[in-house]
């Protein structure tokens, strides 16, 4: 091998890594983007989601391993009409784990599921922390 498709190889190489980094962004925009697509029809705080992503971020309370992380990312950026990836209920698990997790630690099911009101940011749910909140209790829904 000579210099010049030695160069040539790695330039072709440096530039692939830089576009894959450029077009899959990390795990936390791709929870981001998860959270706003799956919530469009709400009115969700900006900040809301920001401090819930920091949050989750510093407690790790989902402990996703790479493998799960890269099967989201995977599914949300590469997922189309011609073709399907593997483990799609899998995925809808993990999608529907985080937008949960997110609507728990929201004030969404305090204010009895009103899709009107404006959606704020409580803090991170965790029933160890918080085991008394149960927001699907009778007190928020009277007969």
């Amino acid at each position: 091998m000579n210099r010049r498709k030695f160069v040539t190889i790695l330039s072709v190489g440096a530039i692939a890594a830089a576009g894959a980094y450029i077009a899959f962004p990390t795990f936390d925009d791709t929870v981001r983007r998860i959270l706003k697509k799956d919530l469009e029809k709400l009115t969700v705080d900006e900040t809301a989601i920001e401090k819930f992503i920091s949050e989750v971020r510093s407690q790790n309370p989902w402990r996703f391993s790479d493998e799960k992380k890269y099967l989201i990312m995977g599914h949300y950026y590469l997922e189309n009409n011609l073709f399907s990836l593997p483990y799609p209920g899998k995925n809808r698990q993990y999608r529907n784990y985080i937008v949960g997790t997110f609507l728990l630690s929201t004030d969404f099911f305090i204010n009895k599921m009103d899709s009107s009101k404006k959606i704020n940011y409580m803090g991170l749910y965790n029933p160890y922390k918080r085991p008394c909140s149960n927001p699907f209790s009778s007190i928020y829904y009277p007969s």
